[in-house]
């Protein structure tokens, strides 16, 4: 702790000098673009240090986050300096999510930026049962920081207030900026009464700004970071999933579910206006499959959705005739290669059943019901079904769920 105290004092005193580039950062390497956009300036106090220390100790910026940034960063990057943002604000899903798409806060926040339901829908960021904007790494990227640029734009350009805002609501940093001025402070950030998340939040986003600065002084090692984009989105009209996609484009699943965490992984992309992000290595595979595939297996588009979200799993599970008659107003599928596709899925799902062994799944602190679901290959609802959870219930750390899971 001594020499932590040293070394980041030393670096109190003045702008960070950049390091020369190691071997992991030879030239194009992202990491040199976003030092040159780093903004903030260095300033010399205990919380800065202490979340420093915190975040060596802990580890929150280890090689695993920096891997699971890797697909996102130079998107995210992009978008800093296509708005003239200070590039600090890139590195904000480490603090926010660890650069977890399916992370998700006991407030119900999730995806890289931590969108709660109410903000996400404030900032265009669609929610239901096929997607969800706020796990979508491109459409939430955009909303965050259109957000940040909009709260720094309420608090005249000072990005410290800007963060302490989007941690804490706009409502709360200005109430506790005016109480600061009515009793003569000088209502800057430092100076604020505001909950102990946000006072350690916004020093915790400078501190890792001065890690990337500075990696060799503080023992970071970088990870190698290409300067290019990773993946490239494709328009994906057909009947599939995305563990089908992966399969057709020699693609690791688990890596494109994360990609494409706004899509829900367990049903096909019925006429989806979201294209699909595809690793640029199987961009090429995709498409020549695609083309095989021909357009004998596109869906009745305009029929599903109609019956789309919810309702068609209600429909895989009970079959067609079931549901028209437990709800009259429910879209009327004259298509004979429809209903015969929800009978097939129907038949599957009761053999499945059949087929399934119980399982107790404790939930682990940061785990979502989807990202369970995922792991057991089981739909969300499924899940609560089997633990009377209602529509929308979260799970808890620790919570034990009974799984039935394939045998």
């Amino acid at each position: 702790m001594i020499k932590l105290a040293w070394l980041a004092m030393a670096c109190l005193i003045a702008p960070l000098p950049f390091a020369p580039a190691g071997a992991a950062e030879a030239a194009g390497d992202l990491w040199q673009r976003i030092r040159a956009g780093l903004r903030f300036e260095v300033i010399a106090r205990p919380e800065v240090e202490a979340q420093l220390e915190g975040i060596l100790r802990r580890k929150m910026f280890s090689g695993a986050v920096q891997r699971r940034a890797r697909p996102y960063l130079h998107y995210i990057v992009e978008q800093v300096e296509r708005r003239g943002l200070p590039m600090e604000l890139a590195l904000l899903p480490a603090v926010e999510s660890g650069f977890q798409p399916f992370a998700e806060s006991s407030e119900g926040a999730t995806g890289l930026w931590q969108f709660t339901a109410a903000t996400g829908l404030e900032h265009g960021l669609a929610q239901g049962w096929w997607y969800d904007g706020r796990r979508d790494p491109l459409a939430s990227t955009r909303a965050a920081l259109d957000y940040l640029s909009y709260l720094a734009g309420q608090f005249d350009g000072d990005w410290m207030l800007a963060l302490a805002a989007y941690n804490a609501g706009i409502g709360r940093v200005r109430a506790a900026r005016r109480a600061s001025l009515t009793e003569g402070g000088d209502g800057q950030f430092w100076s604020l009464d505001l909950p102990l998340e946000t006072r350690q939040y916004v020093p915790r986003v400078i501190a890792l700004g001065w890690l990337v600065a500075q990696p060799r002084r503080y023992g970071v090692a970088l990870t190698a970071m290409p300067d290019h984009s990773q993946f490239t989105p494709v328009a994906v009209e057909h009947d599939l999933t995305l563990q089908q996609i992966a399969a057709m484009a020699d693609l690791d699943e688990d890596a494109l579910v994360r990609l494409n965490a706004g899509l829900n992984p367990l049903l096909p992309l019925i006429e989806t206006e979201t294209p699909v992000l595809i690793p640029i290595a199987g961009v090429d595979r995709l498409r020549q499959g695609l083309a095989e595939r021909g357009d004998g297996m596109a869906l009745a588009q305009g029929l599903i959705r109609e019956a789309a979200g919810r309702r068609l799993l209600g429909l895989l599970r009970k079959a067609h005739a079931r549901t028209m008659e437990a709800r009259p107003d429910a879209p009327t599928l004259s298509s004979l290669w429809v209903r015969e596709r929800l009978a097939y899925h129907a038949r599957q799902a009761q053999r499945r059943d059949a087929e399934r062994r119980k399982r107790i799944h404790v939930v682990r602190a940061g785990e979502s019901l989807l990202e369970i679901a995922i792991a057991y290959r089981v739909e969300p609802d499924l899940i609560s079904e089997w633990n009377d959870l209602d529509p929308g219930d979260g799970v808890r750390p620790g919570q034990a769920l009974i799984i039935w899971e394939m045998g």
